[in-house]
């Protein structure tokens, strides 16, 4: 029995000090999780609220489609009333992100924890897990020329891409681009929802004298 406690403690501490490490800029504190699939063997991840950090959910199963995915967000939060779930726009970068493997070697020593030549780095776009009393996602103005801009209230019930979709043709009806989006908080199916809130940005247009300089660069050569 000490063993065993022995063990846990000695993985315990492995996994909270040579974890996954975020490598990108997170805005938020919301519930959310990061998965590859049942294809990668990989751990699943979920956010911790109360510390910050990105932690390996080593005894989830296999998630591969929205059903699995909620699933999942019950499983990591359950002291929140999970009942669905959005992917983010947002594409997040970790580290130390490995094949596991158990951390002692048969000479009890040499701790370890990832696979050896196991691919540490990947880009995932996670999903926020969504719960009755959720806060509607923030949203901001990147710069002054920016619009914000909502479809709501059309009795329409459609899933977030679809949401995207018609809000990338609006903003380019204002001859802009789409920024940033969030769907409301009335959802109406598993990841559909009735509305959502965006922010078109004007298109970058070249710089006529960058066009300039590179001439004079090519006469220079010349």
């Amino acid at each position: 029995m000490q063993s065993i406690l022995h063990l846990a403690v000695i993985l315990s501490f492995i996994y909270m000090v040579n974890g996954v490490v975020l490598k990108s800029t997170m805005n938020n504190n919301y519930p959310q999780i990061a998965v590859l699939g049942c294809n990668s063997s990989k751990a699943n991840l979920y956010y911790d609220t109360d510390k910050h950090v990105w932690v390996e959910h080593l005894i989830s199963s296999c998630v591969n489609d929205e059903q699995s995915i909620l699933e999942f967000c019950k499983q990591a939060y359950p002291s929140f009333r999970i009942g669905n779930i959005v992917r983010s726009d947002t594409v997040l970068r970790f580290e130390n992100w490995c094949e596991l493997i158990s951390p002692i070697d048969k000479n009890g020593d040499n701790i370890h924890r990832c696979k050896q030549g196991s691919g540490t780095e990947e880009f995932v776009q996670p999903y926020r897990c969504l719960y009755l009393t959720s806060k509607r996602e923030e949203i901001t103005l990147p710069t002054v020329d920016c619009t914000m801009n909502s479809i709501i209230g059309t009795d329409q019930c459609l899933r977030a891409e679809q949401w995207r979709q018609l809000a990338s043709v609006e903003c380019e009806n204002k001859n802009m681009n789409l920024n940033t989006s969030v769907m409301t908080l009335d959802w109406c199916g598993l990841s559909a929802f009735r509305g959502i809130e965006f922010v078109c940005c004007p298109t970058k247009k070249s710089n006529d004298n960058d066009y300039e300089t590179s001439l004079d660069e090519q006469d220079d050569n010349d």
